[in-house]
């Protein structure tokens, strides 16, 4: 049983490692030219940033955006699906470039 658990928790470990990798790809492609006058602005609601898989996206993630002139807006919904909502709609009003919600 503990075979099983702990492998469940390697695929889940791969996969999250997985995405990361693609999302920083895709945020370099969004880039384009970096003669581009206009900042990008991009948007992440975390369910909580009390985890360390959270604080450890957002630390891939945000020095990325950074070094390619970007902007990244985070919130964190502290577990509460209706406060994530909010956020989403908040970054929709907003008009960031891109938004994420990570709720896994």
């Amino acid at each position: 049983m503990k075979k099983k658990i702990k492998a469940s928790r390697a695929v889940c470990l791969i996969i999250a490692c997985l995405f990361m990798f693609a999302s920083v790809v895709s945020l370099s492609s969004c880039f384009g030219g970096r003669n581009e006058t206009k900042k990008k602005t991009f948007g992440i609601t975390y369910m909580t940033m009390n985890d360390p898989f959270y604080v450890s996206m957002s630390n891939g993630i945000k020095p990325k955006i950074e070094e390619l002139g970007g902007e990244l807006i985070e919130l964190d919904a502290k577990f509460d699906q209706n406060k994530q909502n909010s956020d989403i709609e908040d970054l929709i009003q907003q008009q960031v470039d891109s938004y994420f919600c990570c709720s896994c």
